[in-house]
């Protein structure tokens, strides 16, 4: 409903995840690594946000279209598996979140 307010980070990115697949499918490698920029921040948000919304991606991504996206998601996982190697307890959950919607892959 786009009258109710969004409360959280990851609601945000959900949507917005479900969205972009919808519209622009093609261009979910280009997000995802854009996504995947931002675990490199010095800012432990960024990190975690990063992770939420690649998660997102990847767990809205319906198996139809991720054959035809050039995705490596070994590369995705080693990146958040570095995530989880963080000082901040934040940054290492939203990384063990986002890892777990990668069993279908």
């Amino acid at each position: 409903d786009p009258k109710t307010p969004i409360t959280s980070y990851e609601t945000l990115a959900e949507k917005l995840a479900k969205q972009l697949i919808e519209h622009f499918s093609p261009r979910v490698p280009y997000y995802l690594n854009q996504c995947c920029s931002g675990f490199h921040s010095k800012w432990d948000r960024i990190k975690a946000n990063s992770a939420v919304m690649v998660g997102m991606l990847l767990g809205n991504l319906p198996p139809e279209k991720r054959d035809k996206a050039t995705l490596n998601p070994g590369i995705i996982t080693r990146q958040l598996i570095t995530l989880l190697k963080e000082r901040n307890k934040d940054v290492r959950q939203k990384a063990a979140e986002a890892m777990a919607v990668l069993y279908t892959y």
